[in-house]
């Protein structure tokens, strides 16, 4: 996603299956996974300092259950319309 950031493509829709949740969690926690940070541990406070994230536009996923590949692609139609879209695909 970096790379295709780089060079302009700033949406990702990702069409999660197996350890789907584990690639959320990735993303839900990416800004604190990133940069550095001052944490508080009396009150809890904390406070973000530089970070070096990459600027994305939208990212959208998708855990339909047992739906194979295709299907989750499928399920994406509605976000891609009738735009020309690359679609990459991880084996696990």
């Amino acid at each position: 996603m970096k790379s295709y950031a780089h060079y302009g493509f700033k949406d990702f829709f990702i069409a999660l299956g197996y350890k789907g949740e584990m690639i959320k969690r990735y993303f839900l926690d990416y800004s604190g996974l990133v940069g550095s940070m001052t944490i508080n541990l009396t009150s809890g406070a904390v406070m973000r300092h530089e970070t070096k994230s990459v600027k994305i536009g939208s990212f959208i996923s998708l855990i339909p259950g047992e739906t194979a590949t295709g299907g989750r692609v499928k399920r994406l139609e509605p976000w891609l319309s009738k735009e020309t879209f690359c679609w990459s695909h991880t084996a696990r």
